[in-house]
C-alpha cells in the first residue's frame, strides 16, 4: 500500500507527537502476494520476512534496536492488509510498550492535515462495543468461536458448518459487535480503548471462566481493531486461535464462504493449508 511519509507525520503532529525517526520501519512487506490470503505462496513469502521482521521488531520495542529508545512511545500506522496479518503484527507488537495506533480511513478526502490517517474526531459512548455469549459451552467442550463485526455483520448462514448448522451454533459463541457496523466505526483513539475493553471482557470469558483451548476467530473490522485483537493475544495463557478470511475463489455466494488461514499458538504461526509454520520469537 503507499504510504506519505509527509503525511503521517502530520497525523502525528494533530496528537502532539513528533518522530525522532528519519525514515519509518516496515514489516511484513511482502507486497507480491498482497491480499491472497488462501494462497501458499503468499504465507511462504511472508514467513520468510518475518524470520528477518520479528527479531527487528523485538529490538524496537525492547529498546535494543538503532535508534530505539526503552520507553518512548511507538507511532504505529497499520496499512491496509489482510486481516490475518493484522492480527498477527498485533500479537506480536504486544502492550508492553506505549504505542499509538492510527487508523486508516478508506474514504476520508485527502488534502486536510493527517489525511486519511487523521481521526474524525467523534468521541464514543461508554457502551458502544457490546459483548453477547450466543451460546454458553458444555462442560467438555474445548473449543469455541470468537466472532467481531464492527464494520458488518455476517449472516449467521455464510459461517462454516462447522460454526453454524441448523438455525444453531455448533460451538460456545462470543460476538463482539456495535449498534451500527461501519468502515467508520474506529473514529477516535478512545474507540480503541473501549473496544480493547470489549476484547479484554470477551477473552476472559474464553480463557478463565471457560477454559478453551482453541478460540476460532472472524474479524469483520477496521485496520486498527485487528491489530488491537492481537495485542490482546496473551502468549503464556493464550488458547491457539485459528483465523478465517473469505475466499472469493471458491464462492458459493457472491461474497465467498470463510476458510482458515492461519493459526497462532503461543510460540508460532503455522499456515494450515500447508503445515508451514514460523517461530513468533
Amino acid at each position: 500500500a503507499a504510504f506519505d511519509e509527509s503525511v503521517a507525520q502530520e497525523a502525528l503532529w494533530l496528537r502532539k507527537l513528533r518522530s525522532d525517526n528519519a525514515r519509518p520501519d516496515w514489516f511484513a512487506r511482502n507486497a507480491g502476494h498482497l491480499g491472497d490470503t488462501h494462497s501458499a505462496a503468499f504465507w511462504s513469502s511472508l514467513f520468510a520476512l518475518l524470520k528477518d521482521d520479528i527479531p527487528r521488531l523485538r529490538a524496537i520495542l525492547n529498546g535494543t534496536g538503532q535508534d530505539s529508545v526503552l520507553g518512548l512511545p511507538l507511532a504505529v500506522f497499520p496499512a491496509p492488509h489482510t486481516t490475518s496479518v493484522l492480527t498477527l503484527f498485533g500479537r506480536l507488537l504486544g502492550e508492553s510498550r506505549s504505542i499509538h495506533l492510527f487508523q486508516f480511513h478508506r474514504d476520508q478526502v485527502g488534502g486536510a492535515p493527517g489525511g486519511q490517517w487523521s481521526w474524525l474526531g467523534e468521541q464514543p459512548a461508554k457502551d458502544k462495543y457490546t459483548v453477547k455469549v450466543l451460546r454458553p459451552p458444555q462442560p467438555t467442550e474445548k473449543e469455541a468461536t470468537l466472532l467481531v463485526y464492527l464494520t458488518d455483520s455476517i449472516p449467521s448462514e455464510e459461517l462454516p458448518s462447522t460454526f453454524y448448522e441448523n438455525k444453531q451454533w455448533t460451538r460456545p459463541t462470543i460476538e463482539i459487535s456495535v449498534g451500527n457496523p461501519s468502515r467508520r466505526v474506529i473514529a477516535h483513539p478512545d474507540d480503541l480503548e473501549l473496544f480493547g475493553l470489549a476484547v479484554d471482557d470477551a477473552l476472559q470469558k474464553l480463557q478463565d471462566q471457560w477454559r478453551v483451548s482453541k478460540v476460532h476467530l472472524v474479524v469483520i473490522a477496521p485496520i486498527t481493531a485487528c491489530v488491537r485483537i492481537g495485542q490482546k493475544m496473551q502468549a503464556r495463557c493464550q488458547p491457539d486461535f485459528i483465523l478465517y478470511e473469505r475466499d472469493t475463489s471458491t464462492a458459493a455466494t457472491d461474497r465467498g464462504r470463510f476458510v482458515s488461514t492461519i493459526a497462532i499458538t503461543p510460540t508460532t504461526i503455522v499456515h494450515l493449508k500447508t503445515e508451514e509454520t514460523c517461530p513468533l520469537c
